[in-house]
């Protein structure tokens, strides 16, 4: 996954210091910290269908070129195995583990009124998406209106139906996708990776984890990724 984008804006919604980064992609220094090579990072390596969360280690090379030009100032981010490497993790709270991925229609953008119900170890879940077309003439799609996407489940007997992405119109672009979803923190419950921008011009990257939840939540927001393109 090769992202040739310029990194707006990341910030954290926890105390414990997180951070996500895409292999193959290019960041700045303050991205990835320049004592990255004391940081402890995690690799999702993926096995087929299941995901082995291993200790690894930063590789920094020359960045991509961003609109047309090279810019001295990025390096393209990867893991020691990067080509099985579907995303880097820094966070204390989390250990090597395994887990299986589910399959939430394929990566491809979720529309409106799609909806997949999902079982993960003990614990079930649906994927639930609403909204109306926009005014886009050749893919109404690309215009959605008042698009939500909800993640609802069981926590401790009570039904908790929790907004993910919220989106009063997309412009020129479609609606989210759900690019990981699986026990990234190895405590037995679904996570999600998603993407949930609105502008075709960029990308909002959200990771939602089970640990990070609070009591009227299924997943807390972990991290957040604004990228912006040309």
């Amino acid at each position: 996954m090769i992202i040739y984008l310029l990194i707006l804006n990341m910030f954290f919604l926890n105390t414990s210091k997180i951070t996500f980064l895409f292999p193959n992609s290019s960041y700045y220094e303050d991205e990835f910290g320049q004592d990255h090579f004391k940081k402890k990072y995690l690799g999702l390596f993926v096995y087929d269908n299941s995901v082995k969360v291993k200790n690894t280690f930063l590789t920094l090379s020359k960045g991509h070129e961003y609109c047309g030009e090279e810019d001295p100032d990025s390096k393209t981010v990867n893991a020691f195995q990067a080509d099985s490497c579907l995303l880097l993790i820094a966070d204390s709270n989390i250990k090597p583990h395994e887990f299986e991925l589910v399959n939430i229609n394929k990566g491809k953008f979720l529309k409106p009124n799609y909806i997949q119900n999902i079982v993960y170890g003990t614990n079930k879940y649906t994927v639930a998406c609403a909204g109306l077309p926009g005014n886009f003439k050749s893919d109404p799609w690309l215009n959605a209106k008042n698009y939500t996407l909800k993640l609802k489940g069981i926590k401790n007997g009570v039904l908790i139906s929790q907004t993910l992405v919220s989106v009063k119109q997309f412009n020129e672009r479609y609606p989210s996708t759900i690019k990981i979803a699986g026990d990234i923190d190895g405590d037995g419950k679904l996570d999600i990776l998603l993407e949930g921008g609105d502008h075709y011009a960029g990308s909002l990257y959200k990771l939602y984890l089970s640990s990070y939840a609070k009591s009227n939540e299924l997943l807390g927001l972990a991290a957040e990724y604004q990228f912006m393109g040309c």
